[in-house]
């Protein structure tokens, strides 16, 4: 079983290298090796081999440079440390990707395994106390805040370089935590694929979002924008989902852009549509509140929404002129989406509001998913 899917990174060394000695290589700067992410992305679960270290010592001074004040007891240290050791110790429960306590827990038993040429039984227990606060800090400075982190890696002969493993250790719990949320849609849209077959179907295709649960933004960015406006099921659908605080930026640009190139908002307002005018004008009121903040999906090809930029001054004074109201641009909208392409959601049927065919695993998560070890590493 192997790591994948997860980003190269340039350091953490500390948590993959056997580092002979103690973790002075490190942490002043005198190792030279892969970061955990792209490590992680390519090794193989095996215990560690004390023969094989591979490492550059520069010979600079020990890794802290100064003690906090007010430090718990040696006792309570190694507590600290046991509880963010356990989850290595208690190996893999399913295919999830890595998460921050199980990195930091590998990064902790690789500095013991290290210490102790592998072997981590009693390397906790027989620690010495530098060793220990070392190993204690660095813990804290993985698992606390952010500013908390900065005070800590102070401590440290070479903040930047503490400072970087917990960007790595971050990024591992980003994904971890992407992965968490395209799972929990993946099951409550294969919650509803099972309620609807059995005969207990959506009344529309807005009851339907309404009873999935979580955000998918990808879902919904297909409703705003494949939706029929001319169908009223799918057009409150539609609103439903530009309603939401989570909707993507982009999905809420490719709508505006959409109505103001085919003309349809002034449309709605020389035919006095009320309903439409409402639900457009929140959507721009939002919009310039700052009220979306989700900005994962792009727009391919650009023009979809960089085209109506030159049209809509022309909109706002034909809307002002119909309504007798100035209407406010939306600003910033009409300009380049980059992110990544949207989830197509084949098993929806917008007509019906239905799943017509059982949601797919590999349509809501990254393939393949990251793999925990079917064995302790170390």
């Amino acid at each position: 079983m192997i790591f994948s899917g997860l980003a190269a990174a340039p350091v953490l060394t500390v948590a993959l290298a056997s580092i002979h000695g103690d973790m002075r290589a490190f942490l002043s700067g005198s190792v030279a090796m892969t970061g955990v992410a792209s490590v992680a992305a390519t090794i193989r679960w095996r215990p560690l081999r004390p023969g094989r270290r591979n490492f550059i010592s520069l010979g600079n001074p020990g890794p802290l440079r100064s003690t906090p004040r007010d430090l718990p007891s040696p006792n309570r240290q190694r507590e600290v440390l046991a509880r963010a050791l356990s989850p290595a110790e208690d190996g893999p429960v399913d295919d999830r990707p890595v998460s921050r306590e199980e990195a930091v827990s590998w990064i902790l038993h690789r500095s013991l395994s290290a210490w102790h040429s592998g072997h981590t039984d009693s390397a906790l227990t027989d620690l010495p106390a530098p060793r220990l606060l070392t190993l204690y800090l660095l813990a804290r400075l993985l698992t606390s805040s952010p500013g908390e982190a900065g005070e800590i890696a102070q401590h440290f002969r070479r903040p930047d370089a503490v400072l970087s493993m917990r960007d790595e250790v971050d990024n591992l719990a980003r994904i971890r935590a992407e992965w968490d949320r395209d799972q929990r849609i993946w099951m409550a849209t294969h919650w509803l694929w099972t309620r609807q077959a059995q005969d207990t179907p959506s009344a529309s295709l807005a009851e339907a979002l309404e009873q999935l649960g979580p955000p998918d933004i990808d879902l919904w960015h297909r409703v705003v924008t494949e939706h029929d406006p001319d169908n009223p099921d799918q057009a409150a659908a539609a609103f439903w989902c530009l309603r939401q605080p989570a909707c993507d930026r982009a999905t809420v640009a490719a709508y505006l852009a959409r109505i103001v190139l085919d003309g349809r908002l002034v449309a709605a307002a020389r035919k006095g549509d009320t309903q439409v005018l409402t639900e457009v004008r929140g959507i721009i009121d939002r919009w310039n509140a700052g009220v979306y903040k989700t900005g994962d999906l792009g727009i391919d090809p650009p023009q979809t929404v960089t085209d109506a930029a030159p049209r809509l001054p022309d909109t706002l004074r034909d809307l002002e002129q119909a309504t007798g109201d100035r209407w406010p641009a939306p600003a910033g909208a009409f300009t380049r989406r980059d992110g990544r392409p949207p989830r197509p959601r084949p098993a929806w049927d917008l007509a019906t509001g239905q799943l017509t065919t059982e949601p797919q695993r590999e349509d809501y998560l990254d393939a393949p998913a990251a793999l925990l070890p079917v064995q302790n590493p170390f």
